[in-house]
């Protein structure tokens, strides 16, 4: 038995523009790293997880949580059944405003954006690049940075501002589910928890509205879906995507657990609202969970022996 919860989290299964992977690599390497966890992991229901945890109950060895972010379809469509088949639980944080069609994915607008450009060139807030279709995903990492660190209101401005300059031919993606896809997870016995109303990065936010993406996203969800909603994963999730306002907004919220992306196990005295979580890439198979367990397990022997 063990105090140890290992939770891990995915966005795609199929290759994106802004998750680039080679045809067929991705959905491989998920289906390879899903009969891993199968095979040698203790998979368990996140909610549940976390419950014995806070109960101070033991969890089992090598307990692992499995986790999706942003509800792209191929979740439903190329993960569900591998999950389905190995008989693993698992968890989808979901935006309303993406499940509606309110919003596009901002990232993956940029990357279909550059990956499209008819001009080839893009001259934005003091950076100026020449590219083409082979070499475009080397703009796409400093542009999405300038962008993640913008309010939502001065995001949209400037992907309005970056469409005109890179005039991309054809229409964007069609990547994420819809509300009946969301209703689908439910029916088949999934657990379904918010990502925010809109996905904005929320320490970018005022508290005012950070608490409203709380509040609406949450009550959306519980809406639409007949379920009661008590997790809430942070997008982005790393420590400057979120403050302690956040916090305090989560907690006012009705939240029970908020979900960062800071790597490590979590445990009983892991802070609730800052539950620990990795992010797995699955193009890149096993070999990505092999480095996850070792990074986490050599950084626990560094702290045993201090």
């Amino acid at each position: 038995m063990s105090d140890r919860l290992l939770v891990m989290g995915w966005h795609n299964v199929a290759g994106t523009f802004g998750f680039p992977a080679g045809e067929g690599e991705a959905e491989r390497g998920f289906a390879s790293q899903m009969k891993t966890l199968a095979r040698f992991g203790n998979v368990l229901p996140l909610n549940e997880a976390l419950g014995r945890l806070a109960a101070g109950e033991s969890l089992p060895s090598r307990a692992v949580a499995i986790t999706f972010d942003d509800g792209y379809r191929d979740n439903l469509t190329l993960a569900v059944p591998v999950l389905e088949r190995l008989g693993l639980p698992a968890t989808f944080f979901l935006v309303p405003e993406l499940l509606s069609g309110k919003i596009d994915a901002w990232w993956e607008t940029i990357g279909w954006a550059l990956s499209a450009s008819s001009t080839g060139r893009l001259s934005w807030e003091g950076m100026t690049f020449t590219f083409d279709a082979s070499d475009w995903q080397t703009v796409y990492s400093p542009v999405v940075r300038r962008l993640k660190r913008k309010s939502r209101a001065a995001r949209e401005e400037a992907m309005a501002e970056l469409l005109e300059m890179l005039s991309p031919e054809g229409d964007p993606p069609d990547l994420f589910m819809n509300w009946d896809g969301a209703r689908e997870l439910a029916r088949r016995g999934f657990s379904v928890e918010s990502h925010t109303r809109s996905h904005v990065v929320l320490s970018e936010e005022t508290p005012q509205e950070q608490l409203r993406e709380l509040v609406e996203g949450r009550a959306q969800l519980e809406s639409e879906l007949g379920t009661s909603i008590s997790a809430i994963a942070y997008p982005q999730g790393g420590p400057l995507d979120y403050n302690a306002e956040t916090l305090t907004a989560t907690a006012a919220a009705g939240y029970t657990w908020g979900l960062t992306t800071h790597e490590g196990f979590t445990t009983s005295a892991t802070s609730p609202l800052e539950i620990r979580r990795c992010v797995i890439y699955p193009e890149r198979g096993i070999v990505d969970l092999a480095a996850q367990l070792r990074y986490m397990l050599t950084a626990r022997i560094r702290r045993l022996r201090q």
